[in-house]
């Protein structure tokens, strides 16, 4: 990922499609990999009764170090853009309305002389948005390198056991169809073998409105 946010901050106006596309595929597959990997971990060697605590913090910290650094990304974009358009010093040409317009509108109020100009400054306010990403994509190797190193493949997730508290009467627990209660164990012990943090409660939700 980190090397797919370096090359992208290499993208110049005249960049052709191959390297703006290969670059953003290059990214695409170090990110898609480094979003599933904290999942697995925390699933691999977390006490079945923690992967539900552990799933949420790994999903807190994706989504939240999203919504702030995209927000973070894209004001360093509009502080670039418009210092950088001001420097220019166009004449009847306000750099914040080229900020409100986007890159495919700006040829409406740039005069054609100045263009080629204006669309190498937005370029440029684009790899430092771009470098916000690089910087954290880099940064990302410190979670990674504190954690504990395990095998995958030599987990053995049907050796956690769980023993679900399931209110019963008689052997059979209360549902519309009186489902017998050592059938609801041997399917649950069935589910968690694939499903390590499989939930007890929603298991029993979604037997007695059937």
């Amino acid at each position: 990922m980190s090397i797919g946010a370096r090359l992208l901050t290499r993208l110049r106006v005249d960049s052709d499609t191959a390297q703006w596309v290969g670059f953003q595929i290059l990214f695409a597959l170090g990110s898609g990999l480094g979003f599933q990997q904290p999942f697995l971990t925390v699933q691999t060697i977390l006490p079945l009764e923690e992967v539900g605590r552990g799933t949420g913090v790994m999903m807190l910290a994706q989504l939240g170090g999203a919504a702030i650094f995209v927000s973070v990304a894209l004001n360093v974009f509009t502080q670039n853009l418009v210092s950088g358009v001001a420097a220019l010093e166009l004449e009847g040409v306000d750099p914040h309305s080229i900020v409100q317009l986007g890159a495919t509108q700006l040829r409406r109020i740039v005069p054609p002389d100045s263009v080629d100009r204006v669309v190498v400054v937005y370029n440029s306010a684009l790899v430092k948005a771009y470098q916000v990403g690089l910087i954290m994509s880099c940064i990302s190797i410190l979670g990674p390198a504190s954690m504990k190193w395990v095998s995958l493949g030599k987990k053995d997730f049907t050796s956690r056991e769980v023993k679900p508290q399931i209110p019963e009467e008689n052997g059979r627990i209360d549902t519309p169809f009186g489902v017998s209660a050592d059938l609801v164990r041997q399917l649950s012990g069935g589910f968690s073998s694939f499903i390590p943090c499989f939930d007890w409660e929603v298991f029993r939700i979604l037997i007695i409105p059937i």
